[in-house]
């Protein structure tokens, strides 16, 4: 396996964007559905990314009232053929 050369004179951005997605959606396994979500906003190609996640973790720690609208959007917009798991978490 090769190793990723990086220029220093290349912003971040241009960088992430060469990734291939099914790499960037390893990276966002990894993290919240609330923060994989909001990844959204990095460019064109982070935009849907985040909707092809085969598992998803949506955890509320503060007990909002938006947060059941915020897992029925999210579900609404994904796109993965599959959801293998799916994990909420809600504190009263």
């Amino acid at each position: 396996m090769g190793l990723l050369r990086i220029d220093p004179e290349t912003k971040g951005c241009q960088r992430l964007c060469d990734l291939p997605d099914a790499l960037l959606v390893r990276i966002l396994l990894l993290v919240p559905a609330k923060d994989a979500v909001a990844t959204a906003i990095l460019s064109k190609q982070w935009r849907y990314v985040w909707k092809m996640l085969h598992k998803l973790v949506f955890k509320d720690d503060q007990g909002r009232e938006s947060f059941g609208w915020f897992i029925d959007k999210s579900l609404q917009l994904h796109k993965a053929p599959k959801l293998v798991s799916l994990v909420v978490t809600m504190s009263c």
